[in-house]
């Protein structure tokens, strides 16, 4: 996984860990990818939409899968911190 779906994902886990993902959110994270180089590279809608489905049909499954998938990535400090 690239650092900046790293970081997009790992926003995503945050907005559904409440058990809602508001359409506000959803639009604070196109706003930060059309407005930065955070998200450079990624199709933004198609991401977040499979990870809405993945959310929808797994549950806590996918935030279980993705704390997995991070605690095996060899990441620097400074990019744990950010």
């Amino acid at each position: 996984m690239e650092t900046n779906e790293l970081y997009l994902k790992t926003a995503f886990c945050f907005m559904a860990c409440d058990g809602e993902i508001a359409s506000e959110e959803i639009k604070l994270i196109k706003k930060l990818a059309a407005n930065s180089d955070l998200f450079k590279g990624l199709n933004i809608s198609d991401l977040l939409n499979s990870y809405v489905d993945d959310i929808n049909t797994k549950g806590e499954a996918f935030l279980s899968n993705f704390l997995y998938d991070i605690s095996k990535l060899n990441l620097s400090p400074e990019i744990e911190l950010q």
